[in-house]
């Protein structure tokens, strides 16, 4: 449409801002797609047109209209009939002997049925022909006019035609049957598996007490074991009892997305709004995101350009985003002084699709953050691989989120949440 309008931003968020600011908030969204690195809103004032669906098509018909079409250019046949009359052979041409002519006939009633149903739109069955005198007289059986005007080559090609085959059934098998051809869930783990997920030999030895060629471990209780060790009992009360809340993670795994979420959370169970504190050297529109969601909440908001670590820790009741920038100055000075301040609460934000390599560095630059926030859960699947290598470090999850609406609320991981991650994760 020609009142149609685009909107470019650097987020979904950012540009949806932009449409309010300029069509109102009764705007028409038309379409969001992604342009680089940027996120186009095509949007308008006007309510698009909405339009009809096609109407389906039936082949059957359609085969007999073009049928129909490409008989035109046939040459006619001497035998078709003239103004509406079968055409009759003389008796006296007809053959003496009596097999010859019921074979004929019967040629004649095949061409027939053929004839009526490539181009019978609706299944009707055939009608039976009358039964042949024997001898050398012949019945001709009565023939619709309408449906001799199809020329007899047609027909004739028809025969020509190899019969199709008849299609193979499938003998497919019984539940009872594909249940047992199946792979059976192994019940026990021996040192070969474990290496297989990801842990080293000498964790296995010291932590399961299993040797190259000896010994087994339950599937269950390995299992329980991974839970316990990586949940973190004390996750809802690190949200709940708020003090200094420091999000740290790589560029795009969703930390300004968990500040919004506590910040809709924290705005509706407290009356007492946390500020909220964004570190970045960015001056660009990137950076907005943050506090365009704290707008949004009414929380207050500062950005700060330069990274003073010991005011940063200072700190109370606070919500925290440090940009990767700044990340491993802020690790190794809380690594140091983690002891003096108590009320800070680091996080460390994952996505779910993160890989090995990426996730060793980010460990290397944040050793001393222990608790991890796992997001995007929805999209990526985390790896056996980066669990094996968060159980072995001994980091804890507090959180799997997956669901990206600012509206709805943190789930902080629990023991059965859990558990049914790492069997997802594990393929149990």
């Amino acid at each position: 449409m020609a009142n149609n309008l685009i909107f470019r931003a650097a987020d979904a968020s950012t540009a949806m801002e932009k449409v309010q600011n300029a069509l109102g908030p009764d705007a028409y969204i038309i379409d969001i797609s992604n342009v680089g690195n940027f996120v186009e809103i095509t949007a308008s004032k006007d309510e698009p047109i909405q339009r009809q669906p096609n109407k389906p098509v039936n082949p059957r018909k359609s085969l007999a209209l073009a049928k129909r079409k490409l008989e035109r250019f046939l040459p006619e046949d001497p035998r078709a009939p003239l103004h509406g009359t079968d055409f009759q052979p003389s008796p006296s041409a007809e053959p003496s002997q009596g097999n010859t002519v019921v074979r004929q006939n019967e040629l004649a009633s095949r061409e027939e049925f053929i004839t009526e149903n490539v181009f019978r739109d609706d299944e009707e069955p055939p009608t039976k022909s009358a039964p042949h005198s024997q001898g050398n007289s012949v019945q001709t059986p009565e023939k619709d006019p309408v449906k001799h005007e199809i020329p007899r080559a047609a027909s004739v090609l028809q025969l020509d035609q190899p019969s199709r085959p008849e299609p193979k059934r499938n003998d497919y098998a019984s539940a009872d049957t594909q249940s047992s051809a199946l792979p059976k869930r192994s019940e026990v783990f021996v040192f070969g598996d474990l290496m297989n997920f990801g842990l080293t030999p000498a964790f296995i030895k010291n932590t399961f007490g299993l040797k190259e060629f000896d010994g087994s471990i339950p599937r269950s209780k390995f299992t329980e074991t991974l839970v316990s060790a990586l949940y973190e009992p004390r996750s809802a009360s690190l949200i709940e009892d708020y003090g200094n809340l420091v999000f740290l993670g790589t560029p795009g795994s969703g930390k300004s997305t968990i500040c919004a979420k506590l910040m809709h959370y924290f705005g509706t169970q407290y009356a007492e709004k946390p500020a909220v504190v964004h570190v970045t050297p960015e001056k660009l529109f990137e950076a907005d995101r943050l506090r365009f969601h704290a707008k949004m909440f009414n929380f207050p908001f500062s950005r700060k350009y330069t990274l003073d670590n010991d005011a940063l820790c200072q700190g109370n009741k606070q919500i925290v985003e440090v940009a990767w920038d700044f990340q491993m100055s802020f690790a190794n000075y809380f690594a140091h002084h983690h002891q003096s301040y108590k009320s800070v609460k680091p996080f460390l934000v994952l996505s779910a699709d993160i890989n090995y390599h990426t996730l060793k560095e980010v460990l290397r630059v944040c050793p001393k953050v222990r608790t991890v926030i796992l997001n995007k859960c929805d999209f990526g699947r985390f790896s056996t691989r980066n669990l094996m290598f968060l159980f072995e470090k001994g980091y804890k999850i507090a959180s799997l989120s997956g669901d990206r609406s600012v509206s709805s609320p943190l789930d902080m991981a629990d023991p059965v949440m859990l558990h049914g991650f790492v069997e997802y994760t594990l393929e149990l």
